[in-house]
């Protein structure tokens, strides 16, 4: 009798914080031969829907999507004042775990930098900012959890000293005070912010996004994983839909699709949820 209470119990726990399984979303993973997590949030019902409840409760690294986060900062500092701030190419290709990535190498400003996830554009807008700065901003946020460290920071959003992991649901948490201007910083920034997002819009819907790229070690496997993000959210007449993904391959896998596959499963899932078709 025991038992089954306690079965019981939890499932009260699942259904009141509003986290469900749904099949779905794992078909469509499968669909591309790939593994991943996805987890969305719908505002009005106030529920989030995710592939599988242990990969949105993974905490890891946020890579390139913290650039969110970098330009933020960089608005509120006035380290630029607007999309146009351009920073010169240093020469050094730079590649991710063997993929040639042209327009990473070249010169670049703000918007172009932010679409293509260009890192040393924001590594060096981002290292004249004090660490603890940073930090009284991050816990201003509620965004992750970030180590302590003695030495200065460096590069911590992709593993660097002062490691910062967050997990999928404190994503959609911070997109959703983003958006709801609950963030410490200006509005008029906000705002900014919000529009190097927007990637479609139409009658019916606004669609904001952000990709991005990190990577883990797995404590019992040698090799590294690397993750592809695609974060945001999609305004709708009525409504608002929040959601994080991330799509993983080994390292040694060139699999020619990785990069695009990062917005095709979250499409893909819209419609699949929500009958948002944002292909049409």
């Amino acid at each position: 009798m025991t038992k089954y209470i306690f079965i019981i119990f939890l499932f009260c726990i699942t259904r009141a914080a509003g986290q469900d399984k749904d099949v779905g979303l794992q078909y469509i993973l499968n669909e591309y031969d790939i593994e991943g997590g996805m987890l969305f949030y719908d505002e009005n019902s106030n529920d989030y829907i995710t592939n599988s409840k242990s990969a949105s409760g993974m905490r890891s690294r946020p890579g390139s999507i913290f650039h969110i986060f970098n330009a933020l900062m960089f608005y509120e500092l006035g380290i630029v004042k607007d999309s146009t701030t351009h920073l010169k190419w240093d020469s050094i290709e730079r590649t991710f775990n063997g993929y040639d990535i042209p327009v990473w190498n070249k010169d670049t400003y703000l918007a172009e930098a932010f679409r293509n996830g260009t890192d040393w554009y924001f590594k060096e807008l981002s290292s004249p900012i004090e660490y603890k700065l940073f930090k009284k901003y991050l816990k201003k946020s509620k965004y992750g959890n970030l180590s302590s460290t003695r030495l200065p920071a460096e590069d911590f959003w992709n593993g660097g000293r002062g490691r910062l992991k967050i997990r999928l649901k404190d994503h959609i948490k911070f997109l959703r005070r983003f958006r709801d201007g609950k963030l410490p910083f200006d509005d008029d920034n906000v705002a900014k912010v919000k529009e190097l997002m927007l990637e479609k819009s139409s009658e019916s819907y606004s669609l904001y996004g952000k990709v991005g790229l990190s990577n883990i070690q797995p404590l019992l496997y040698d090799e590294v994983i690397d993750l592809g993000w695609y974060i945001g959210f999609i305004e709708t007449e009525d409504n608002v839909y929040y959601f994080v993904s991330y799509i993983e391959k080994s390292w040694n896998d060139d699999r020619e699709d990785f990069f695009e596959l990062r917005k095709q499963v979250v499409h893909k899932s819209l419609k699949h949820l929500y009958g948002i078709d944002v292909n049409d």
